[in-house]
């Protein structure tokens, strides 16, 4: 067939062999590629949550240190907002440990962790409450002697 100029001539087996094993290399790195960005979504994943464990232990610690600041200040000092500012910690420590429980909720080693944390975080606040109840320290006023 002649269409002005042009000769329609088929393609030779050659031609198709190449064309064909180009589309298997091209779909092999397709797929190659597709693999990739999965492994590396996947693994961008678990560094984002490993990122949010620290941070919530990070906040776990902070807010039993708070606490306890807190609740010292309010056995020298009986002032009502030092006790207001260690129940604020303490419910901000609970808080965090509530979340870091979630953020850990797919592995039964680190929720075993996290169970031992937790009993130590109550026990430290319960210690802390205790202390805060206990009478007031009698201040002392140094004596001079008459002389």
């Amino acid at each position: 067939m002649h269409v002005s100029g042009y000769t329609s001539r088929p393609f030779d087996r050659r031609t198709i062999v190449a064309f064909g094993m180009a589309t298997v290399i091209l779909l092999g790195v397709a797929l190659f590629t597709n693999r990739r960005q999965v492994a590396l979504e996947s693994a961008t994943a678990q560094v984002d949550l490993t990122h949010h464990v620290i941070e919530a232990l990070g906040t776990v610690r902070l807010e039993l240190t708070a606490t306890e600041s807190a609740a010292r200040a309010y056995v020298l000092a009986r002032n009502p907002r030092d006790r207001d500012r260690a129940d604020s910690s303490a419910a901000a420590a609970r808080e965090a440990l509530r979340q870091l429980r979630q953020l850990t909720a797919d592995d039964a080693i680190q929720q075993r962790r996290v169970d031992t944390l937790e009993a130590l975080a109550t026990a430290a606040i319960a210690a802390l409450r205790a202390e805060m109840s206990a009478p007031a320290l009698a201040t002392h006023q140094p004596t001079v002697a008459a002389g």
